[in-house]
């Protein structure tokens, strides 16, 4: 094939990211206050011929100048990965991918590939992606979760390079629906999801078997009309406490996450939309059966507060209700603030990932709020984006493990800048 045929079908995209963030007194168990520059760089090729797709992308996520015992682990640091490597047969209405891809399904709150993050999940296996009209979509896909490496946390500080890998003791499979034909804009999702893993010779687990089955409802934003959104989901199956090889007793899995929301936009200057939104999902209460919701592979900044050095919540053990407003004083301008109010599910569980419990007294929880605002700004519209945001937690008294005398809000805040590079030849 000629080299000039083969310039028309390739596209190279690129982009890398900076973030400096820091946090001052951290409610994490074991993680100490520190501050960090993130660097993420993403290089990727793509090459198309007919009903054939040819694909691969390489990711550099680097961590430097923090603190020993920061918050900073395998989730932010993965040196020169190839997260991507499949090969694409089909066209719009059919195509069967295979080899190394990553993942965004439904809501993304439990498959997802992550933005704010710095270090992005990514499968190896097969998905199957079907459009047989324009208002229905659907995705069946089989893969094995890659475990990122290296894990020490040595080797993590030093940024040190490690293929990750992928293992039949983890196995993650299921399917995905979306139908968009509704009347006034409504669209729906159905999925249902399968993780199995057992422990390996070089990997112990807790030995999770879980099915995870929801329903999706949802209106997107649109000038002068309400949005919203209603999803729930059931999780059952069977599960260990602990990875320890020596515990080997099966626990029943029931648990449950549910989100409701409204909002609505206005078609004034700066196209203000206001929301309101709940969140519930379920944490353990100490009984034989397992209770606390596992998110799987879902993303958590866009709703729960940053993660990297913050990650205080996750969709764990965790009941809240949350305001936020959106306005736009340019097309290449974005503010946003929402406070965010938060309690446990469950006393006797941990709160989200802080590793720590609230304390035994408090028999209906009220954890604290918070408060968080981020604003973004093209320079260069779809090529050069800075952001500037920060958290701040006020606790309604110390989990357990903290002194009460020492309580001080948590302080996050964090400046990113993007460079996206973008070349398609076709």
């Amino acid at each position: 094939m000629p080299t000039a045929t083969l310039a028309q079908e390739l596209t190279v995209t690129g982009s890398m990211r900076v973030r400096v963030e820091g946090i001052d007194n951290t409610a994490r168990s074991g993680v100490v206050d520190s501050s960090a520059m993130l660097v993420r760089t993403d290089i990727g090729l793509e090459w198309k011929r007919d009903w054939l797709t040819v694909g691969a992308e390489l990711e550099d996520a680097r961590a430097n100048f923090e603190r020993t015992h920061s918050g900073i682990a395998a989730t932010e640091v993965n040196t020169l990965e190839p997260v991507q490597a499949y090969l694409k047969l089909g066209g719009p209405s059919a195509a069967l991918t295979m080899g190394r891809f990553t993942l965004d399904l439904s809501s993304r709150r439990l498959v997802s590939r992550q933005n704010f993050r710095n270090a992005t999940n990514a499968f190896s296996g097969a998905r199957l992606d079907l459009s047989p009209s324009k208002d229905l979509r659907a995705t069946l896909f089989w893969t094995e979760p890659l475990i990122r490496e290296p894990t020490d946390a040595n080797s993590i500080g030093a940024n040190d390079f490690a293929l990750d890998r992928s293992t039949g003791g983890l196995q993650f499979f299921g399917g995905w629906g979306g139908y968009s034909g509704f009347p006034a804009g409504i669209q729906s999702d159905l999925y249902a999801y399968r993780f199995v893993e057992h422990d390996t010779p070089w990997l112990t687990t807790r030995d999770r078997r879980l099915w995870t089955v929801g329903a999706r409802l949802y209106r997107v934003p649109r000038a002068n009309r309400i949005d919203g959104e209603f999803e729930g989901n059931w999780q059952t199956g069977f599960t260990h406490l602990t990875a320890a090889p020596t515990d080997n007793i099966d626990r029943p899995v029931r648990a449950f996450f549910v989100r409701a929301a409204l909002g609505y936009s206005f078609s004034t200057n700066w196209s203000p939309r206001l929301g309101l939104a709940v969140d519930w999902a379920s944490g353990a209460d100490g009984s034989t059966t397992y209770r606390r919701y596992d998110t799987l592979f879902g993303a958590r900044s866009f709703e729960l507060g940053p993660q990297s050095l913050y990650a205080v919540f996750n969709r764990a053990n965790i009941r809240s209700i949350v305001g936020s407003a959106e306005v736009h004083p340019s097309p290449a301008t974005n503010l946003a603030a929402s406070v965010r109010f938060i309690w446990a599910d469950n006393v006797a569980d941990y709160i989200g990932n802080t590793g720590r419990r609230a304390l035994a007294m408090q028999t209906h929880p009220f954890i604290g709020k918070q408060f968080e605002a981020t604003g973004r700004h093209w320079l260069v519209t779809e090529r050069w984006q800075v952001e500037v945001g920060g958290d701040i937690l006020f606790r309604s008294a110390p989990l357990a493990g903290e002194v009460s005398g020492t309580l001080h809000p948590t302080l996050y805040a964090f400046m990113a800048q993007t460079i996206y590079l973008r070349a398609a030849h076709r």
